[in-house]
């Protein structure tokens, strides 16, 4: 009796330690993942800008117009996104939140990307005057790289969120620190539905 409640306290507490590493592995995934997106896109913003003054320079005040607009909107986005302080969730349920909404707006910013890319495509297919066709072209080279960019990224938010959902099913049978917590969460046409 002794070896089996001794047997079974090494099960609980391996299972326990198990999981917290796994849910900071995850956590750091996600923090490494975000920070690295946000330097690619810091650096398609350079990119952009002297593309822009390449442009101009060769008398396409137009699209260096345009792309300079989109290099100084995404440099905001990229550098207010690594000079912020993200709070790190203080529960299980509170990362899957996270990331749940994380996933959603870059599903929402990839139907604005490929609206992007196809108002693009029709301003420079049947714009009437060369700075349509100007504006139609960066924007569809500008809306083209962020498709790209939101797809990996959903991709990448989509693997951290299944593998979220599959460590807390697997360990919140065990609880989270004596707390009580439940998670109720819809992807993909599943529903998990969590409670100690």
């Amino acid at each position: 009796m002794k070896s089996y409640l001794l047997l079974f306290i090494f099960l609980f507490l391996t299972n326990q330690v198990w999981g917290f590493q796994q849910w900071q592995e995850l956590r750091l995934q996600k923090q490494k993942s975000e920070q690295t997106a946000m330097k690619i896109l810091l650096g398609w913003s350079a990119v952009s800008l002297a593309g822009s003054g390449i442009l101009a320079a060769n008398g396409n005040k137009n699209a260096a117009a345009m792309h300079a607009g989109w290099a100084v909107i995404n440099a905001g986005i990229a550098g207010a996104s690594l000079l912020s302080k993200n709070k790190v969730p203080s529960s299980h349920a509170e990362y899957l939140q996270n990331e749940k909404v994380f996933n959603q707006i870059l599903a929402i910013n990839t139907g604005l990307d490929v609206a992007y890319v196809t108002t693009g495509l029709a301003l420079q297919e049947m714009g009437k005057t060369k700075r349509e066709r100007d504006f139609g072209s960066a924007i569809m080279i500008q809306g083209g790289f962020l498709l790209i960019f939101d797809i990996i990224l959903f991709k990448k938010s989509g693997n951290r969120l299944t593998k979220g959902i599959d460590l807390i099913t697997g360990i919140s049978r065990f609880g989270e620190t004596g707390r009580t917590q439940s998670v109720n969460y819809s992807y993909v046409g599943f529903r998990y539905s969590l409670s100690d």
